[in-house]
């Protein structure tokens, strides 16, 4: 059974059993949590970007928020305890009879990941839809792949048994013995070579054959990035041409062989392609992800990093004749302690502080609410960062919903020049949309609108 459920949104009602009594989703989740609390299923979690695996050891999907059991920042696709699970953006939530359109999870992953926009409107948008999944996954191969295989070619010492006539190792006088009963000129021997013929690149050869045999958007963003990329396309086949093609082992097989991560400090690049190419096997190669397949599978990434990716390449790079620093770090307490701040822009001798933020307490600060308790947090980081820094502004940039809401400039002391600064990001209604390409003419104004705002700021002697 499927269950859809949104990033930073109660997990409510149940969905119906097979046999049986219906599942409470609330419960499915908290079991699933469980499980992942205790370190019985691990599930992967995709990010391209700087830092994005540190969250691997505490991945946290549902917890509970005022009386209630909520989803957190993560989106993805799973599949648990014979049940479906999708979460998505809380920007997508159809409402009264529309459809359910992945159009803001679209536009971010196509700017945030450099995906062409082109890409995305084929893409079905209904929520039993992999393929927004599959495309995250193709782009993050591909990216992987180029930056390991420019470190080199991914070796390792292997023994062959061979039998032929140009013996180059040891004799294997058993093999030779049960093969060569008579003189024929051959000779069995063992070999062991530091080689291209391993696992992991055969790992990697099969989810290229996986993606590259899909007829759609993901077979055709692969096939375009090979035929761009001829350092890529030309190391991939020199990896192919090392295998033995009429000994290839199965899918199964290759998966079960690379299990392991790879920790050899040399090949350290090769351990979050690894990853990602068995997702892709499993996913395409296997079908694990189709009901009871397996007792869990998938893949989640964080969206409130992807949304830092988005900001900086569809907002910040707008603000213009300034300097940009994104995710700079600065080392505290007698250097021993690293604070890293998401944005800095520096302009005339001025440092502006800026904070990336997706939780939905943001938008309903802006909304009116002047709750500042919910967002307490993140408001006194920002804080502390203007005072180390000895920076007068700060500022959060956020998603929301609706235009309008309350001031958007608080000083923060009567006593003090200090300011900080709120920059809401205008999320078009993906209902009021018939195609993405219109969504994404129109989402890309409202970047463009909240860098002017930002500009303005930045410019100004406040």
């Amino acid at each position: 059974m499927n269950l859809l459920l949104y990033d930073y949104s109660p997990v409510e009602g149940t969905i119906p059993a097979s046999s049986g009594p219906a599942v409470d989703c609330a419960q499915l989740c908290a079991e699933l949590q469980s499980e992942l609390d205790q370190g019985r299923i691990e599930i992967d979690v995709l990010f391209a970007g700087k830092g994005g695996g540190a969250r691997k050891n505490r991945l946290r999907l549902f917890a509970p928020f005022n009386g209630r059991y909520c989803t957190q920042e993560y989106a993805g696709v799973l599949s648990y305890g014979g049940h479906s699970i999708q979460i998505l953006s809380r920007f997508d939530r159809p409402g009264g009879q529309t459809a359910q359109k992945n159009y803001f999870l679209s536009y971010v992953l196509s700017r945030a990941m450099d995906i062409p926009v082109a890409s995305f409107p084929e893409l079905k948008t209904d929520s039993d839809s992999g393929e927004l999944w599959d495309l995250l996954l193709a782009k993050l191969f591909l990216d992987q792949l180029r930056e390991a295989c420019s470190r080199g070619l991914y070796r390792e010492y292997r023994t062959f048994h061979r039998n032929d006539a140009s013996p180059k190792g040891a004799i294997d006088i058993a093999g030779q013995i049960r093969l060569n009963p008579m003189p024929n000129g051959r000779c069995a021997y063992s070999a062991r070579e530091y080689t291209l013929n391993n696992p992991m690149n055969q790992l990697i050869v099969a989810a290229r054959d996986c993606l590259l045999r899909d007829q759609g958007a993901v077979g055709r963003l692969v096939k375009n990035a090979l035929a761009e990329n001829t350092d890529l396309r030309v190391r991939l086949q020199q990896i192919a041409c090392s295998m033995d093609a009429f000994h290839a082992p199965s899918n199964q097989t290759i998966l079960h062989r690379t299990g392991r991560p790879i920790t050899h400090t040399v090949y350290s690049g090769y351990e979050p392609l690894r990853r990602t190419a068995r997702l892709i096997v499993q996913r395409r190669g296997l079908d694990t992800f189709q009901t009871g397949a397996s007792r869990v599978s998938g893949m989640v990434f964080a969206i409130d990093k992807m949304w830092e990716l988005f900001l900086e390449k569809a907002v910040f790079s707008q603000v213009k004749d300034c300097r940009l620093y994104a995710q700079s770090e600065t080392k505290v307490l007698e250097h021993s302690h690293t604070i890293i701040l998401d944005f800095t822009v520096e302009k005339g001798g001025r440092r502006f502080l800026f904070d990336a933020k997706y939780k939905a307490g943001w938008g309903a600060l802006y909304a009116g609410e002047k709750d500042w308790n919910s967002v307490r947090n993140d408001l006194y980081q920002v804080i502390s960062y203007m005072h180390i820094l000895q920076s007068r502004h700060g500022g959060f940039v956020f998603p929301v919903s609706k235009a309008g809401g309350g001031a958007a400039d608080f000083r923060l002391h009567d006593s003090l020049p200090d300011t900080v600064h709120l920059f809401p990001v205008l999320i078009p209604q993906s209902g009021e949309h018939t195609s993405f390409g219109s969504y994404a003419a129109q989402f890309e104004k409202n970047c463009k609108g909240a860098a002017e705002r930002m500009s303005r700021v930045v410019d100004s002697d406040i």
